[in-house]
């Protein structure tokens, strides 16, 4: 059984349209299990399996990834409830991530091998 880890995004963003329209793209996720905004902040938790460890660091390093000013990321490595997590997959599967983000331009995909969306066929 692959473990699952919990990352917790707090990313501060130019403006609130901005953050309310990173709220609005995220919102579908299958990883996403809660997200929030509190002005130009946005907070977002995801679970991933420890595979996609890097899914979390790599933003924290590199802000702009996420089109951040700051993206501070908190790793929980023994998620005690659920015990497992099975991402939000979409009915029927999509031709691109419910996010808008194209993953093959994506720096991430290359570097860490990433298999992509798993909403995506």
């Amino acid at each position: 059984m692959t473990k699952d880890i919990l990352g917790i995004f707090i990313t501060e963003y130019d403006s609130p349209a901005k953050a309310d329209g990173v709220i609005t793209s995220m919102k579908n996720c299958p990883h996403l299990v809660v997200a929030s905004t509190s002005g130009n902040i946005v907070s977002m938790s995801f679970i991933v399996p420890e595979s996609l460890r890097w899914w979390f660091e790599g933003p924290a390093e590199s802000p702009e990834l996420l089109g951040a000013k700051k993206v501070d990321v908190f790793i929980i490595n023994e998620i005690i409830h659920p015990e497992k997590f099975e991402p939000r997959l979409p009915k029927t599967m999509l031709n691109s991530p419910p996010c808008g983000t194209n993953c093959h331009e994506c720096p991430m995909r290359e570097k860490y091998n990433c298999p992509g969306c798993p909403a995506v066929e």
